[in-house]
């Protein structure tokens, strides 16, 4: 159980990390693919958290670990196919409302300041 748990808190974290490329951007629009080193990264993490997770369950079950550690399929749709997309449509509600809220500001500090705030302000 803890195995399949860190598992699948390493999946949530690679999957979040996918939300977070940009902090405006939707996930859609940009896609998750465009930042390659993080796909690469991604891949790497899983893949070796796998395997250390199979040489734990490996040396510590023995050759019967399928039989009484594998999961229902039930719970792998629960867990792998529909928790990541709701924990990616959180973040992205997370993502518009910031984004919201920021160009609000953006408009407050403008009607206050009378100029654009950032780096290349033209005054």
């Amino acid at each position: 159980a803890q195995q399949w748990g860190a598992q699948l808190f390493v999946l949530y974290k690679v999957t979040l990390a996918f939300t977070f490329l940009d902090r405006y951007d939707s996930l859609l629009t940009r896609g998750p693919l465009s930042n390659k080193v993080l796909c690469c990264v991604a891949v790497l993490v899983l893949a070796v958290h796998m395997a250390v997770g199979w040489v734990i369950l490996r040396f510590s079950c023995g050759e019967g670990w399928h039989r009484m550690l594998l999961p229902s399929w039930d719970a792998w749709v629960a867990y792998i196919g529909i928790w990541p997309l709701v924990a990616v449509a959180v973040s992205e509600c997370a993502k518009r409302r910031d984004h919201k809220y920021h160009v609000h500001l953006q408009r407050t500090l403008r009607v206050l300041f009378n100029t654009r705030l950032g780096m290349w302000s033209p005054r």
